[in-house]
């Protein structure tokens, strides 16, 4: 069985415009706390016999979440190494790189 060394995590709902490659359309945006339990479930060896390393946040205002901030410090404590943002470009008005860790 192969173990993913990658996680991505779709936080908003939204995604127009993107080739859906058979993923599921979500039925609302994920809450601080759902996000913080995925990346728990999945940066535990335990669970899945190899950890993730490599997170990608998506969804369109994912860049502008004011707590993106506080989930990629939360990824990177659990060991995540590679943080990656899908963000189109409606998303570069809210994007402040600076405060992302």
């Amino acid at each position: 069985m192969e173990h993913p060394r990658a996680l991505q995590v779709r936080l908003q709902r939204s995604y127009p415009g993107r080739v859906r490659a058979g993923a599921p359309l979500p039925t609302r945006s994920m809450d601080t706390a759902e996000v913080r339990r995925n990346l728990e479930q999945f940066t535990a060896a335990t669970v899945r016999g190899r950890a993730v390393d490599s997170v990608v946040f998506s969804g369109v205002g994912a860049a502008s979440r004011p707590d993106l901030p506080e989930l990629c410090a939360y990824a990177r404590a659990r060991g995540v190494r590679r943080l990656t943002l899908h963000a189109g470009v409606e998303d570069l008005a809210g994007l402040v790189a600076g405060a992302i860790p």
